[in-house]
């Protein structure tokens, strides 16, 4: 039986007019290797999500393929995005924006990326990011290195009309500054980032340190989605073998809006984001401003 927990956590920037999303992460275990049952868990979660009034639902990395499938498996059952048309119907008919991690075959070339297909409410995919930084070496070793270019925001539509400017990163992406400043200074305000993330105290720095800063420096509101409990691989070594969930959203100041726990048994948990709530923040604190400012004066020549 799988657990439905909803948190909902309202940020106090919603006191002022604005625009406003109600989002969503979604915590929980994929099945390796089993795409049609984990297609089949993300459709009744998008139906259950437009039921309860959500606007923008995030699933875990890999999480329609499982992180923990074998290479030949994964080979086997890569998707191109037109594989993906259950979950644009799932999202037109909940009336939901939806963003899920899966294998994808590249339909010209054969080669497999590490990818986040977005729909917008009426089911169109509106971006299909391709990991940039690849984790270890097994992802080395499976997956391509989506191409320079990519680290660019895309407008996302709600049912309410609103549009909300979203960037996409995976995983290893969040943990370097680069890019989420990339997406950031090009105006995204909200960074959609699935991830595949173990546990240990190391890897708990990320959810906890990393993640709240990337959003303070970088004034965007983070949905952050893990897989959570051991890897469905008891017979084989496996890249990563427990996932330590711990998904959460973050507001601009850094601010944690709703946080999972380690195992939730299958969860989602939601907030209310105000999207022009924060001009007071960035003004006292204008990070991308300066940067600007200090770039063409010089200061940070040593990263050109």
């Amino acid at each position: 039986m799988w657990a439905l927990l909803t948190i909902i956590c309202t940020s106090n920037a919603l006191a002022g007019a604005g625009r406003q999303c109600h989002a969503a992460a979604w915590q929980g275990a994929a099945l390796a290797g089993n795409v049609a049952a984990n297609l089949a868990r993300v459709t009744s979660e998008v139906a259950a999500a437009g039921s309860a009034g959500v606007e923008l639902l995030l699933f875990p990395e890999m999480f329609i393929h499982g992180y923990d499938a074998t290479c030949a498996a994964l080979h086997d059952t890569a998707l191109p995005q037109a594989g993906l048309l259950a979950i644009a119907d799932a999202a037109r008919s909940a009336h939901v924006c939806v963003g899920v991690g899966y294998c994808e075959r590249c339909e010209e070339s054969g080669r497999l990326f590490n990818s986040l297909a977005v729909f917008d409410a009426t089911g169109a995919l509106v971006s299909n990011y391709r990991k940039s930084n690849l984790w270890g070496g097994w992802e080395k070793g499976v997956f391509e290195r989506g191409q320079p270019g990519q680290l660019a925001p895309f407008d996302l539509e709600l049912a309410s009309g609103v549009r909300v400017r979203c960037g996409s990163l995976i995983c290893f992406d969040i943990e370097f500054p680069e890019p989420a400043r990339a997406l950031a200074v090009q105006g995204a305000e909200l960074l959609l980032v699935p991830t595949a993330l173990g546990a240990g105290d190391v890897q708990l720095t990320t959810p906890f340190n990393v993640l709240p800063t990337r959003a303070l420096e970088n004034h965007v509101h983070i949905i952050y989605s893990n897989l959570e409990g051991a890897a469905d691989a008891s017979d084989r070594p496996v890249a990563v073998p427990t996932f330590c969930g711990r998904s959460a959203i973050f507001d601009p100041s850094g601010a944690t809006l709703a946080r999972a726990e380690e195992f939730c048994g299958g969860a989602r948990l939601s907030a209310r984001l105000a999207l022009d709530g924060y001009s007071e923040a960035v003004s006292r604190n204008p990070y991308l401003q300066d940067l600007a400012l200090r770039r063409a004066e010089g200061y940070y020549d040593a990263l050109s």
